[in-house]
């Protein structure tokens, strides 16, 4: 019996890692956008054994990192460094409200469809649209859902699309300070980490791709 537990859970595994794998080439190749869709994606090239195939965010995350290190290295580290160029610009247009970099292009798992996520920190969200406005950026002001640590019932917050430098941007407007200042991460439910101009700015001169998991969330 003990042998046959362990047989299924390393298939488990096998059907993970297997889904996980497909899910972030589907990304990779600008198929889909997002964890959720890339898992449906997964299992339905699975077909019959897409049960067993339930691989996490993170998971799926990891095997993209993976994936864009082994095959399109050069080609991400250039699409990276040119976003985080154009997130650079912005974060200095931005400074009176506090902008932290965060998602893909921090991450370095950006695509050509993947938005530039700014979080802003005001308590008047009125403030970053006179700022918009006065500057005659076009914009739509839509809801985001966050979750937070002090209660995991995800919460719309006010975000602003725009484009900036050639690029969409996804500007998310964060309280300065309360229950509400930091999302968790859809990937490790932890807070999101998300950086300061200095930090992209060192980033950008290293020019390194995959920032290094350990960098403090601010």
């Amino acid at each position: 019996m003990r042998s046959n537990s362990r047989r299924t859970r390393k298939t488990g595994r096998n059907f993970n890692t297997e889904a996980a794998g497909i899910a972030a080439r589907a990304i990779a190749d600008d198929s889909v956008r997002d964890f959720d869709h890339a898992r449906r994606y997964a299992q339905d090239v699975l077909g019959r054994d897409a049960k067993q195939a339930e691989p996490s965010n993170l998971e799926i995350h990891r095997a993209l990192i993976e994936h864009l290190s082994l095959f399109e290295y050069d080609n991400q580290l250039e699409r990276v460094s040119r976003l985080r160029r154009v997130a650079q610009r912005a974060m200095e247009m931005l400074a009176d409200f506090n902008p932290r970099l965060c998602g893909p292009v921090w991450s370095g798992t950006a695509t050509e469809a993947t938005p530039i996520a700014l979080h802003l920190i005001s308590d008047e969200t009125e403030a970053v649209t006179r700022f918009l406005l006065g500057r005659r950026i076009d914009y739509e002001l839509v809801e985001a859902w966050f979750s937070f640590p002090k209660d995991r019932t995800p919460r719309p917050l006010p975000q602003f699309e725009v484009m900036l430098g050639g690029e969409a941007f996804d500007l998310s407007v964060f309280p300065e300070r309360g229950a509400w200042h930091h999302p968790l991460s859809a990937l490790d439910g932890r807070p999101v980490k998300r950086v300061s101009l200095s930090t992209l700015t060192g980033t950008i001169e290293s020019a390194i791709l995959f920032p290094d998991s350990t960098t403090a969330a601010i």
